[in-house]
């Protein structure tokens, strides 16, 4: 799994089908994402078989996230494709723009 595009709440994810679904056919995957902060898994998407990318949305400036991919078929669900920490940039709106104007221009308010 791979993580690409990131901003400061989104970020994109991709993976590669599995090589081996037990012998029946790929139904599709379940995507799961974990704040590194908290204890428990959220679902935030499924997605058809031949689907490989995701981007997850929402995401806290800053925050760390563990993302998995489950792959599933009519037997149920196979072991997930767990990313490692993926660290999100910090907030774009930190930064201050300084705009200079040309003394020969006067403005009143």
């Amino acid at each position: 799994m791979t993580v690409t595009g990131k901003t400061p709440d989104s970020a994109e994810i991709r993976w590669s089908a599995p090589d081996d679904v037990g012998g029946s056919a790929l139904q599709g995957y379940v995507i799961e994402l974990r704040d590194v902060s908290r204890a428990y898994w959220r679902r935030v998407a499924t997605a058809g078989p031949t689907t490989t990318s995701y981007t997850l949305r929402d995401l806290t400036p800053g925050a760390e996230y563990v993302v998995r991919i489950v792959a599933k078929n009519e037997e149920g669900e196979g072991g997930p494709l767990t990313s490692e920490y993926i660290t999100m940039p910090k907030s774009r709106s930190n930064l201050i723009l300084i705009i200079s104007i040309p003394s020969r221009y006067q403005y009143s308010v």
